[in-house]
């Protein structure tokens, strides 16, 4: 479990994300290497499983490899607290928790690239 709260501070840059969904499988392998190759520069990056069961975002995240933090949105309320009208969604917060990008579907490795510095001022 964890709090937005505890990325007080910090560059977050927060997907939400379901095993049954068909895009969140292609932007899972490029958000993995993006937090391989940024963990140690300060940007957080963390997931938010929702409409989901915890077996199924389990199985999905240990066959991805993925590393950073993940949750899973049991209630949905994290969803209907960032408005999220669908999978995958990815919001880009600076260090002062002030949303700088909404993306709606998808990210790639070059999208990330091109927030990250927005999000790192």
């Amino acid at each position: 479990n964890f709090r937005l709260s505890d990325f007080k501070g910090k560059p977050l840059i927060l997907n939400f994300w379901a095993s049954w969904c068909v895009s969140c499988r292609e932007e899972a392998h490029e958000l993995q290497l993006f937090w391989e190759a940024h963990q140690g520069e300060g940007v957080r990056v963390a997931g938010i499983a929702i409409q989901d069961t915890p077996d199924a975002a389990l199985r999905f995240a240990r066959y991805y490899g993925k590393t950073y933090i993940l949750g899973l949105d049991e209630n949905g309320r994290a969803a209907i607290d960032y408005g999220v009208t669908g999978v995958p969604e990815t919001f880009f917060i600076d260090a002062n928790g002030i949303i700088i990008h909404k993306e709606a579907g998808p990210v790639s490795r070059p999208l990330l690239e091109q927030y990250l510095p927005l999000i790192m001022e």
